[in-house]
């Protein structure tokens, strides 16, 4: 896949998913720092968080700012195969 094609299937996943009542970001930058903050902000909220990631990063920063007033927030590691 190439990278404008990668591109307009991202694009058109989150709008399917943000049609779908599911929250949805793209980062265009710093993904650690979106990811984290659009996580955060919705536990703050009370409600529940689900990630799927393999990036020790975002767990350790989620692992840091976590209090225990929020919301659950699952961390779920992709598995990668190799085929």
């Amino acid at each position: 896949m190439n990278a404008s094609n990668k591109q307009g299937f991202v694009e058109l996943l989150v709008q399917h998913l943000q049609d779908n009542g599911i929250t949805a970001f793209q980062a265009q930058d710093d993904a650690n720092t979106v990811i984290i903050c659009t996580a955060l902000n919705i536990a703050t909220k009370g409600e529940p968080v689900t990630m799927v990631a393999d990036d020790t990063d975002i767990l350790m920063l989620l692992v840091h700012h976590f209090k225990p007033d929020m919301g659950d927030i699952a961390y779920v590691v992709r598995n990668h195969t190799t085929s």
